[in-house]
């Protein structure tokens, strides 16, 4: 773990440490622990889940090594903050996780059902049908600086000092709509309803579709 901009930072790849236990001389249960780890990572992404994270303390063996001693855990403990997947390469397993879950400038829909999530009397079964790349929208964040990308209102500011806006995929990922910054804008609330359900919608796609022509003038 280290600190990055305040916030602790882990960086790691539960994927490579199984493949690294896969050949000769590897060991199955920590193959499969490293697996199923990777696989929890990939289903808190499909759901838009919360990660729960246990604190080891101790000597950790080397990771890679195959030969290596198993690591020894002096204490542990479940950290009573939850933890957000903030990067996930499905290509290789690399991942980013930070320590909490509503950014401290911009918040969207997805950050507000995750905080919810992460308080037991308010889960649900209800989750994202389809996976969005959490980098994709905290870039996307970033860049409106918190004004809606269509209307340039800025958003509302919530209880803990964060500008709320809605990140919203002009062309519909059930569509085919690629999850990127150059399918993803920024919107108010109102804006965002509307680019789903007034009567003009199909004429509000093509004007954002524009703007982000404007906002991504290199897109391909």
């Amino acid at each position: 773990m280290v600190v990055e901009d305040g916030q602790i930072v882990e960086r790691g790849n539960f994927r490579a440490d199984a493949e690294s236990h896969r050949g000769p001389g590897g060991k199955a249960k920590w193959y499969e622990r490293a697996k199923k780890l990777d696989d929890a990572l990939q289903e808190a992404l499909r759901d838009n889940l919360p990660v729960r994270v246990i604190i080891n303390d101790g000597n950790r063996r080397k990771p890679g090594d195959p030969k290596a001693k198993a690591s020894v855990v002096l204490k542990r403990e479940l950290d009573p903050e939850p933890w957000t997947i903030a990067e996930y390469d499905w290509n290789t397993g690399a991942h980013v996780l930070k320590r909490g879950i509503l950014p401290t400038r911009f918040v969207d829909q997805f950050d507000i059902e995750q905080s919810e999530k992460a308080d037991p009397k308010k889960r649900d079964q209800r989750g994202s049908v389809f996976v969005r790349d959490p980098r994709v929208r905290s870039i996307v964040k970033e860049r409106s600086q918190g004004r809606c990308e269509y209307c340039g209102e800025l958003g509302f500011k919530m209880v803990s000092g964060a500008t709320y806006l809605e990140t919203h995929h002009v062309v519909p990922l059930s569509e085919g709509g690629a999850d990127t910054v150059f399918n993803v804008v920024a919107l108010c609330p109102v804006d965002h309803r509307k680019a789903h359900y007034s009567h003009d919608h199909i004429k509000l796609r093509e004007e954002l579709l524009k703007v982000l022509e404007q906002l991504e003038p290199s897109q391909p």
